[in-house]
């Protein structure tokens, strides 16, 4: 059974709520995230241990996170 949707608003609990998320086996898509924020949301997902992939858009980006392994 794939591990449940969340939905993620900005901040520090959109990066407590991904890496559960990611923590569960799932993976963690965040759409939308304007270019200007993409690289603070990457670091703190990233901080929380996740790896992140991200796919530019024009104006916004596609960041795909998975929990990495120890």
């Amino acid at each position: 059974m794939a591990p449940p949707a969340t939905t993620l608003d900005a901040g520090a609990p959109c990066v407590i709520r991904g890496a559960r998320a990611a923590a569960a086996g799932g993976t963690l898509l965040a759409s939308g995230v304007g270019n200007e924020r993409r690289v603070a949301v990457r670091a703190a997902f990233e901080a929380a241990g996740l790896l992140v992939d991200v796919t530019p858009g024009r104006e916004w980006a596609l960041l795909r996170a998975t929990r990495a392994t120890p």
